[in-house]
């Protein structure tokens, strides 16, 4: 093979190389601008199946104001734009194809969902040049209302990868969409 064919070549791998990274990120912008943030629950102390039950067993949940262990790192609009995500995900789940209220047992029992922020992370320029991501980590307990005692303690982790819909609103949805995900039922129940 001649020196040229070979550079001719190299060009073009690079073309098509650098032609695959920015399709590559089209389509994963395409995505998480559509389904928006994510979350994702990671259990650090109590039992997952108790945890599933936890809407079977009580009637309501009340979400105490989180704190931010990290100084003035979080963006304030966090935090409150988080009980209205909270909300959203926590109003309702479906069953056999009907939408049911998310916790539908004795109405006198309340979980309170308590949580503190360990780990708040935006997007700096390069990051949106390199690929978007931003993250939340909060450290969420699960607590019964009438005795105190702990349920469980996760950290949820909230994260967005989507330079059209990012900042503290996603990121409080990212750690509503991984409660919701903690609490959720197997579908059997």
């Amino acid at each position: 093979m001649s020196r040229r064919t070979v550079i001719v070549v190299l060009l073009l791998t690079a073309v098509l190389a650098t032609l695959n990274g920015c399709v590559g990120r089209a389509v994963r912008e395409g995505y998480h601008g559509i389904v928006g943030a994510a979350g994702v629950p990671l259990v650090i102390s109590g039992q997952e199946t108790q945890i599933k039950s936890i809407p079977l067993t009580y009637g309501n949940y009340q979400l105490e104001r989180f704190t931010c262990d990290i100084g003035t790192l979080c963006d304030p609009q966090f935090f409150s734009a988080l009980p209205n995500r909270v909300s959203q995900e926590l109003s309702t789940r479906e069953v056999d194809d009907e939408d049911v209220s998310f916790f539908v047992g004795p109405s006198n029992r309340t979980v309170i969902i308590r949580g503190r922020v360990i780990h708040y992370e935006t997007a700096d320029l390069l990051g949106v040049a390199m690929g978007p991501m931003e993250e939340a980590i909060c450290r969420v307990q699960l607590v019964d209302a009438d005795s105190g005692t702990v349920l469980a303690d996760t950290n949820c982790v909230g994260r967005v990868e989507s330079t059209v819909r990012s900042g503290p609103d996603e990121l409080a949805h990212g750690v509503a969409r991984a409660i919701r995900e903690l609490l959720m039922p197997e579908a059997s129940e």
